[in-house]
């Protein structure tokens, strides 16, 4: 189950053009150069997406489809990220998930990455561009946890006698 949907998305820094809300819109990308999205041009290095939620969730991976409008080694533009890594809040700390697997940097599609589940009430990529890009993304989708099993509900009721009907 994605629950980006039910996430408030913040960021560090967000082109006047673009938009956060864009990551959790639900609005599948056609490519990584489709709009709407987010992109932090002209602030490059180091730039993070982050969701948060009212409640703490279970979380155990994502998807995260990038935005780029140009190649590493530009001269300028929005790109990839050159590697990136997911942290949750643990109370006032950001640690980087536990036993992540699969920080992609592939355009035109969803990068999977799974991890050990945590419990948090915030998430976020941290991205780090190639020299000379700023960071973008189209959509970030983030996984709760799928149960082992589910069980049985019992609720016991009390015996009553059977109701009369008026007139027999």
């Amino acid at each position: 189950m994605n629950l980006a949907p039910s996430a408030t998305p913040t960021a560090s820094y967000t082109s006047g053009w673009e938009s956060v809300a864009a990551i959790n819109d639900g609005r599948e990308p056609a490519s990584s150069s489709d709009a709407p999205r987010w992109g932090s041009w002209p602030q490059k290095g180091t730039q993070w997406v982050q969701y948060t939620w009212d409640d703490p969730v279970r979380v155990a991976g994502s998807d995260l489809y990038f935005f780029r409008d140009a190649q590493p080694g530009a001269a300028d533009g929005v790109g990839v990220p050159q590697s990136w890594v997911i942290e949750y809040r643990d109370g006032d700390t950001w640690r980087e998930v536990p036993a992540p697997s699969g920080y992609g940097t592939a355009e035109d599609r969803y990068n999977r990455t799974t991890f050990t589940p945590v419990t948090t009430t915030a998430l976020r990529a941290r991205l780090t561009g190639h020299p000379n890009l700023a960071l973008g993304v189209q959509e970030w989708k983030v996984y709760a946890e799928t149960p082992e099993s589910v069980r049985e509900v019992h609720i016991p009721t009390r015996a009553a006698p059977s109701p009369t009907c008026p007139g027999r």
